[in-house]
C-alpha cells in the first residue's frame, strides 16, 4: 500500500517472469543468478546506486534494461510511472547501465516507496537464450547522510597458473565506518573460489582485497563480473551504499616450445601443449618475417595488425604441416 509510482498499489497484482530456452543445439542452459536482494533505501537529493550482483552459470553474456512494472496477466500496470517522474526534471534521472547492471538514480526528490523493474537478458553467440525480470522496492527517506564512494577498479585478466590480487578502497565524506562486500561468479564457483576480505566494519577509508587463482576449467571467452558493495554505518541515519563492477578475463596459458622445421615443400610445426590440456584445438598463424611481437596485458590471441594470417586449425594435436603457398627461400 502507498507505493508512490503505482496507482492503487494495494490492489495491484504483482507479476514477475523468467524465460529459459531449452534447445539441444544450444547446450546446457541455466537461469541468471541474482545475489543481491531486491529491496533498498535511498535519501532525498543523494545519488542512489543498486546492482543485482547477477551472473550466468553458463558464462552467457548479460544485458540489462529498464521495463515497466507489470501486473495482471503480465500486462504493464496502468498509470505506472518511473521513479524519476516524481517530479520530472533535469536533476532527477533514473538510468540502468546495460552492461554493468548498475541502477543509478540521480537523485530522488520525493519521500516514499517506489517500485522499479528491469529485465536481465542472457545471450549466447548473439542468440537470446533466456531472461529474468526483477521488480524491486526503493524506499526514499529524508536524511543527511552521504553515500560512500568506491575507488574505480579497472577491468583485468589473469592467466591460469597465476594469482590475481585486486585491492579495493572506499571512502566516506561523513567519516562513517564502512563495510565492504563483493558478489559474483568467482566467489560462488565450486573449486577455485575467489576470496574477498575483510568484510567487517572498518573506519574509513576501508580496504579489502580480492584474490583469485582460477584453474583451466574457468577459461572462457566471456569475462567474469565481480560487483563490490560499500555500505556505511551511521548509527543515527539511513545507511547508504555504493556499487562498482569490474570484469576479469581468464586466459589459458600459452603453448610452449614452438618449433618449425622444413620438410620438402612444407614446414612442420610442433609445440608442447602447455599447462591446460582441456582445450579443443589450436590455431596456427604464419608471417613471413620476424616481428618480435610482445602481447599487451590482457590481449590474448593474435591481433590482425601484427600481419599474421590464420593458416589452419588443429583438433587438439600439437603438430601442423604447413604446405600451403610456401615460397622456397622464404
Amino acid at each position: 500500500e502507498g507505493v508512490v509510482n503505482i496507482p492503487s498499489s494495494v490492489t495491484t497484482v504483482f507479476y514477475i517472469e523468467s524465460i529459459l530456452t531449452i534447445d539441444p543445439f544450444l547446450g546446457n542452459n541455466n537461469s541468471v543468478v541474482l545475489l543481491n536482494p531486491p529491496i533498498d533505501n535511498a535519501c532525498i537529493n543523494r545519488i542512489y546506486v543498486h546492482n543485482t550482483g547477477a551472473f550466468d552459470p553458463d558464462g552467457d553474456s548479460l544485458s540489462f534494461r529498464l521495463i515497466t512494472c507489470r501486473g495482471l496477466d503480465g500486462l504493464p500496470i496502468p498509470g505506472y510511472t518511473f521513479p524519476d517522474q516524481w517530479p520530472a526534471g533535469p536533476d532527477n534521472n533514473l538510468f540502468l547501465d546495460p552492461i554493468s547492471g548498475n541502477l543509478v538514480w540521480n537523485s530522488p526528490k520525493f519521500q516514499g516507496e517506489y517500485n522499479v523493474a528491469f529485465l536481465i537478458e542472457e545471450w549466447r553467440q548473439g542468440i537470446l537464450v533466456g531472461s529474468v525480470e526483477r521488480d524491486m522496492q526503493i524506499t526514499v527517506f529524508f536524511c543527511d547522510n552521504n553515500p560512500p564512494e568506491i575507488d574505480p577498479i579497472d577491468d583485468t585478466c589473469v592467466v591460469v597458473g597465476e594469482t590475481l590480487i585486486t585491492n579495493v578502497t572506499a571512502t566516506d565524506q561523513d567519516n562513517d565506518p564502512i563495510v565492504l562486500t563483493a558478489f559474483g561468479e568467482p566467489l560462488n564457483v565450486n573449486g577455485n573460489t575467489a576470496t574477498f576480505a575483510p568484510t567487517s566494519l572498518q573506519p574509513q577509508p576501508a580496504h579489502a582485497t580480492f584474490i583469485w587463482a582460477p584453474d583451466c576449467d574457468r577459461v572462457r571467452i566471456n569475462p567474469y563480473t565481480v560487483t563490490v558493495k560499500a555500505k556505511d554505518n551511521t548509527q543515527t541515519d539511513v545507511d547508504l551504499v555504493d556499487f562498482t563492477t569490474f570484469n576479469i578475463t581468464v586466459i589459458a596459458p600459452e603453448p610452449e616450445n614452438p618449433d618449425a622445421q622444413p620438410s620438402g615443400n612444407s614446414i612442420v610445426i610442433t609445440w608442447d601443449p602447455g599447462f591446460c590440456d582441456n582445450n579443443t584445438g589450436y590455431n596456427v598463424y604464419r608471417h613471413s618475417d620476424s616481428l618480435g611481437y610482445q602481447a599487451e596485458h590482457c590481449v590474448p590471441g593474435v591481433p590482425p595488425e601484427t600481419g599474421y594470417i590464420l593458416i589452419g586449425t588443429t583438433d587438439g594435436s600439437t603438430n601442423f604441416n604447413d604446405n600451403t603457398g610456401i615460397a622456397l627461400g622464404i
